[in-house]
């Protein structure tokens, strides 16, 4: 019985998904710093970004609780695995936690920034699960958290404070574009899918691959010597060649979906595509810190890959 319970709440908060958001804050970890250290700092940046994500998985689906009871009836909340009311405490609990983390942050750094932050991500999350989801802005807004939580990472203990220099802002925004587009191939995932939905979505993940590849062409000079992408200028054309690659690699599974655009098809797009998210985190570490950082991020496929066969993501 206590097996089965928590299985319903690994399933409610998304579980393989939220080391994808880990992957997040390790790459903007080491735009702006040299290593794992100061452990504590990386720690509440961490328990931060979770906490917000959690929040906002359980959230969502209390918010779609009436959806879910007629397309998803197996899910932990239409099926009773879950009662609202303990749902509702989790939810905002995770929030009020991950603010008090930040804020923590923000105290031991004697910085602003990441409250800031951490606070604008709490209101993105509840504007989204609320009343955004199922407009225009909605796929939009959920990048923008992804954008939001890399932002923290790079601010929380950075001797850069705020994190104004445009290589930070460009490997931010090209993830939450490239997240937006997965949003907006998801939003109607049960349903038998429109090609030309299906397109959109490849040409908003194309987009923000783009701005992640363009990363040698920020101004160096301008840049403090801990995020100057040093290894990918060193690499030249074989950079935007091997980026050449990676697209076709990850937009794939959309292709297939497009090819045959049933919910099966395009469940299974967006599953791989947020493990493509740590791919390319990896690659944003490489950019400025070479192979171990890599290593590193990439680190948090196996925990997803493996919990994805036991728990849904979408």
């Amino acid at each position: 019985m206590a097996g089965g319970r928590l299985r319903a709440w690994f399933e409610l908060l998304r579980l393989p998904n939220v080391f994808t958001v880990a992957a997040d804050v390790l790459a903007g970890w080491f735009l702006t710093h040299t290593w794992l250290t100061p452990w504590p700092l990386l720690a509440l940046a961490l328990g931060t970004s979770v906490s917000l994500y959690w929040a906002g998985m359980v959230l969502n689906d209390l918010y779609d609780l009436p959806v879910d009871a007629v397309e998803r009836p197996a899910r932990p909340l239409p099926s009773g695995r879950i009662s609202p009311a303990a749902a509702w405490r989790a939810g905002y609990g995770l929030l009020i936690l991950g603010l008090a983390l930040g804020c923590t942050a923000g105290v031991i750094t004697a910085s602003a920034a990441p409250s800031i932050l951490g606070g604008a991500l709490a209101a993105a999350i509840v504007a989204y699960d609320r009343f955004l989801k199922g407009t225009w802005a909605g796929p939009w807004l959920m990048g923008s958290c992804r954008t939001l939580n890399l932002l923290l990472a790079m601010c929380v203990g950075s001797k850069e404070v705020p994190p104004l220099y445009a290589v930070h802002g460009l490997v931010a925004c090209g993830v939450g574009v490239y997240v937006a587009g997965v949003s907006w191939l998801a939003r109607h995932e049960t349903e038998y899918g429109r090609r030309r939905r299906i397109l959109a979505a490849m040409a908003i993940m194309a987009c923000g691959m783009a701005m992640l590849a363009w990363l040698p062409r920020v101004d160096a000079a301008s840049l403090p010597e801990v995020s100057r992408p040093a290894l990918a200028i060193k690499l030249g054309d074989r950079w935007f060649a091997w980026w050449g690659v990676m697209g076709i690699l990850v937009l794939w599974r959309p292709l297939r979906a497009l090819i045959d655009p049933s919910p099966r098809h395009v469940q299974h797009a967006v599953r791989q595509l947020l493990l493509s998210l740590v791919m390319l985190d990896a690659v944003m570490a490489f950019a400025v810190r070479g192979v171990a950082a890599a290593c590193i991020v990439l680190l948090c496929l196996i925990p997803a890959m493996l919990l994805g066969r036991w728990f849904y993501a979408t």
